[in-house]
């Protein structure tokens, strides 16, 4: 008997050595290739899984590297505020101290004016008063002595009384 080729043998009912084989192969191909949608189906499942958490382990990196930043961008404002007022106030200090110096100056400056200006006065008051009073002893020895007493003697008398009431103090 001729040998019959495999459609012939399908359509004549019973299955060759080939058939079956092929039939098998066919099934495990079918099992492989479930087991394989089945593992591919897992595997993406748990590769989402792994997206969701790597994803959200990246979210709290980024969240913490953003805090670590503004900690150290926060930390450098302050430094960077520090060293602003330090250096204002420095200049400030600097500044203060440059009026107190012109100032004091122009205080002592003013009181030697004022002193000096006092000091005229008191010599020029003197001098007012010592006229005033040497013409009042004048004359009150010219009318209490009259000219019983020589002018040299009343001269040397007055002498002696204005020096002593200037070591008194009575001018000043």
């Amino acid at each position: 008997m001729p040998k019959k080729n495999i459609i012939q043998q399908i359509f004549a009912g019973k299955p060759s050595s080939e058939e079956k084989i092929i039939n098998k192969a066919t099934r495990q191909a079918k099992r492989t290739i479930g087991k394989a949608v089945v593992k591919a189906e897992q595997i993406l499942g748990e590769t989402d899984l792994f997206n969701d958490l790597l994803k959200k382990e990246l979210q709290n990196e980024l969240h913490a590297a953003v805090l670590k930043n503004s900690e150290l961008f926060t930390s450098e404002m302050k430094q960077a505020a520090v060293e602003t007022l330090n250096k204002f106030q420095e200049t400030l200090e600097a500044q203060l101290a440059a009026s107190q110096k012109i100032l004091s100056e122009a205080a002592s400056q003013e009181y030697a004016a004022a002193k000096e200006e006092i000091k005229k006065y008191k010599t020029e008051k003197i001098a007012a008063i010592d006229a005033a009073v040497g013409q009042q002893v004048d004359k009150l020895a010219i009318e209490i002595l009259g000219e019983s007493i020589p002018i040299n003697f009343q001269n040397q008398i007055i002498t002696r009384i204005l020096e002593k009431a200037k070591k008194e103090g009575v001018f000043e």
